[in-house]
């Protein structure tokens, strides 16, 4: 498989690179809960 890459703002991402994890709220509460988490 040849190598893929994505650029998302200053992170690569690609089948040849280290793992990157993604993570966040799994649901948001409210507009305040969205709003608090923005921040």
């Amino acid at each position: 498989m040849k190598p893929a890459h994505v650029r998302v703002g200053n992170v690569t991402f690609g089948n040849d690179l280290p793992l990157v994890l993604i993570a966040g709220p799994c649901q948001l509460e409210g507009r305040d809960h969205a709003l608090g988490i923005a921040m």
